[in-house]
């Protein structure tokens, strides 16, 4: 879990790496508080005795985007032999606003599920 984190405007942080737990995901965002502010999150990944930052996960495509408002936001991510994940995940969180603007948020454990072949 990545737990009850302020970020202001004009940020962007990853979180540590963690190991992936299976095949798919569905990933937590919850905003806690916001002050006009809104949340990019978009998933890394790499193999273990690999350096360097990884690679985006989904084509590009953040799995939350532009998320400001008070609760929680759910996406799931479904793995496939193109944009698999490795055996190391993290995070990046961007924070978009202007002014003085912040959010406190934090990212839930991520449910790991297989994929079911009959």
């Amino acid at each position: 879990m990545f737990d009850g984190q302020l970020l202001f405007q004009s940020s962007t942080v990853y979180s540590p790496w963690f190991r992936r737990g299976g095949d798919h995901a569905r990933f937590t965002l919850e905003v806690i508080e916001a002050g006009s502010a809104s949340i990019t999150v978009e998933l890394y990944t790499k193999a273990a005795d690999d350096a360097g930052d990884g690679t985006a996960l989904g084509a590009g495509t953040p799995l939350f985007s532009s998320v400001s408002a008070v609760g929680r936001t759910t996406a799931e991510f479904l793995s496939t032999a193109n944009d698999g994940m490795k055996d190391l995940v993290r995070y990046e969180f961007t924070v978009t606003g202007s002014g003085t603007n912040w959010i406190l948020f934090r990212m839930l454990d991520p449910v790991w599920f297989d994929s079911v072949v009959a």
